[in-house]
């Protein structure tokens, strides 16, 4: 919520010192860029944070319902699960620093 008003203050902003009759293509490119950046924070925000959590939910349910059907000693199920969602979280933090080096080693050093 913080960052879509912050985002929706920085276009008002933008716009404002920059009129879009005075403005010159790179700043309507500015512009434009700020504008989608907070359509897609608004709908992040709007559409795909609450079906998360709804999705969640429903994953947790059924993680406690064969957990109470199957009635594993010592939480292995609990146990288990949490090793496997660690492995994935670490895994796609990872993809996702690797991603970012290449895209900005790239931007940086091909003159973009």
């Amino acid at each position: 919520m913080l960052i879509s008003s912050c985002s929706a203050i920085s276009v008002a902003a933008f716009a404002y010192l920059h009129p879009w009759k005075t403005a010159s293509t790179i700043e309507r490119y500015q512009l434009g860029f700020l504008i989608s950046a907070l359509g897609c924070n608004l709908s992040n925000l709007l559409v795909f944070t609450p079906m998360t959590v709804e999705v969640i939910y429903f994953v947790h349910a059924l993680q406690l319902f064969i957990y109470l059907s199957l009635n594993f000693p010592n939480d292995t199920l609990y146990y288990s699960l949490g090793m496997l969602y660690s492995v994935i979280s670490g895994l796609m933090t990872v993809t996702a620093y690797f991603l970012l080096f290449i895209f900005n080693f790239e931007i940086n050093y091909t003159g973009i």
